[in-house]
């Protein structure tokens, strides 16, 4: 009686997992060419032992997929072999073994008794010798035998001179996010064997990872290896040493010594007075036995107090005295950017020059009052407090959310030669009532002016081009916007239309066979020709 190829293929993984190597020959040969062994070859890595792969293998079976690869639309971990935008599943990655993810790609046994890791790892070393003839490719194991922190799979294949390929290189070098779960010592075992595949390459690293691994889990040896080996460039050095006083991680203050984040009195007397705030008091006590080792205590006050007398006595345009009211950072034209205000009062004047330096431009949310990033509660409360802010001729770029719920701020000049108001650039900002925007803006950027809810009078002058879209939304108060002719483009200036009953008081001013009052008379929005 002829087998069917599906028929075959049930016969033969039978005969993997119940017979001997002697009958799996016979039963091969009585079944001739079977198009799929790869299950069955799998199953024997696994659960049967390497007499058991021999003969398979000697008989023809090997990890070939049959067939054309299937198409995947997404991608994640998985047990699959790429071919350019298609996949095939690779059953060789079975002698692994269980795991959260391999039961959605492999079949198992509750019953049989997956073979020692030993006596797998005499297989690996089998199918490494033969890699040609049964199709095993083994930097896809040792990719899956690090993440899975089996060091002696690893062992075997990096013996064969095995290494993993770009792809999943790419994937390690970005792997800090998955060490998350891991407890310590599975961290060191997956992380020692990453970093000697990266070869000298840095792990990509950010304060996402090192707030939840310092959080939980943290010894000497790891905090020096994550050091040692993970790119710091998104590491904050005073958060992480903070997180280390919660902890009362004496022993890792050990290292943040050696490592000389330590050194500048400012930081270290910061660190001194959150360790008592908190009341570690054990951290408290490690940190000022340190300032007492270390510190030359009668130099930092005749420092300290040359700088007060300094900042004292010094004019309020001269660069130390703005130094204490903004930060700010060289652009590569040699003009400055204002990237954050750190003054008190509430009448703010940027100012034109710094030194030698003329000032263009305000960088994203640098007065912003919401979603900034190390921006104290208390520097928070004087910015919503603001109410007039002056800008200086010299300025041409703002840049987004740079004054973001600023709710109090009544008045602003935008100085000819600015080149544009930039996306939510005055988002929120409630008490503003009227705005005038030169003709060098040539675009006002969505969401520009969005719940300004007490904007009455817009004027924009000649040479400005486009309107972005949802500009003007929540701005329930409008009673006049000003168009100039040079206008050319619109987008919805409300997302839920302007023309909808909800600003009843709006008359547009526009120039006759222009594109705003094409737009107006559209939209339904009262027009007074100029």
């Amino acid at each position: 009686m002829m087998l069917s190829d599906e028929e075959k293929i049930r016969r033969l993984e039978q005969a993997a997992v119940s017979e001997t190597p002697e009958e799996i020959r016979r039963i091969y040969g009585e079944l001739g060419e079977v198009s799929f062994a790869a299950r069955a070859l799998g199953t024997a890595c696994l659960y049967r032992g390497l007499d058991t792969v021999k003969a398979l293998v000697e008989c023809g079976a090997s990890f070939h997929y049959p067939g054309e690869p299937v198409q995947i639309e997404t991608m994640t971990f998985s047990y699959y072999r790429y071919f350019g935008n298609k996949y095939e599943i690779d059953y060789s990655i079975m002698i692994i073994g269980r795991n959260k993810e391999s039961e959605e790609f492999f079949e198992f046994s509750d019953e049989m008794k997956i073979l020692p890791v030993s006596e797998r790892a005499k297989i690996i070393d089998y199918l490494c010798d033969n890699s040609e003839k049964t199709g095993f490719r083994p930097e896809s194991l040792l990719y899956f035998s690090i993440r899975d922190s089996n060091e002696e799979f690893y062992d075997i294949l990096k013996k064969h001179g095995t290494y993993v390929n770009e792809k999943r290189r790419w994937i390690f070098k970005n792997a800090c996010n998955f060490a998350c779960s891991m407890d310590e010592k599975e961290f060191m075992t997956v992380f020692g064997m990453i970093v000697r595949e990266l070869d000298g390459e840095k792990v990509r690293g950010n304060m996402t990872f090192y707030s939840t691994y310092i959080a939980n889990v943290l010894s000497p040896e790891s905090f020096e290896f994550i050091l040692k080996n993970f790119d710091r460039t998104g590491m904050n050095q005073m958060k992480i040493m903070k997180m280390l006083v919660d902890k009362e991680a004496v022993s890792c203050l050990d290292v943040v010594e050696r490592e000389g984040w330590l050194k500048y009195p400012k930081k270290r007397d910061e660190l001194i007075q959150y360790a008592a705030d908190s009341g570690k008091a054990e951290s408290a006590a490690w940190l000022l036995e340190f300032k007492n080792r270390t510190a030359d205590l009668p130099a930092e006050r005749e420092k300290a107090d040359k700088k007060a007398e300094r900042e004292l006595n010094a004019a309020p345009d001269s660069v130390t005295a703005l130094k204490q009211i903004w930060s700010y950072r060289k652009r590569e034209d040699g003009t400055l950017s204002i990237s954050k205000y750190k003054g008190s009062q509430t009448v703010v004047s940027v100012p034109e020059k710094i030194g030698k330096s003329i000032v263009t431009n305000i960088d994203s949310g640098a007065l912003a009052c919401s979603h900034v990033p190390r921006v104290s509660a208390e520097q928070t409360a004087i910015r919503k407090k603001i109410t007039k802010i002056i800008l200086p001729d010299s300025l041409r770029s703002i840049g987004f959310y740079a004054f973001l719920m600023l709710e109090s701020l009544e008045e602003i000049n935008l100085p000819e030669g600015l080149n544009g108001i930039t996306t939510g650039a005055f988002m929120g900002c409630w008490s503003l009532e009227k705005i005038t925007i030169p003709g060098s803006a040539k675009k006002i950027g969505n969401s520009a002016f969005c719940e300004c809810s007490a904007l009455k009078t817009v004027v924009m002058e000649d040479g400005v081009e486009e309107i972005g879209e949802h500009a003007f939304e929540g701005c329930f108060a409008l009673e006049v916007i000003d168009f100039p002719a040079s206008v050319k483009f619109i987008v919805n200036i409300d997302k839920n239309g302007i023309a909808k009953g909800k600003f009843p008081n709006l008359t547009a001013k526009v120039f006759k066979g222009s594109c705003a009052e094409q737009y107006c008379l559209k939209n339904g929005i009262k027009v007074l020709y100029k």
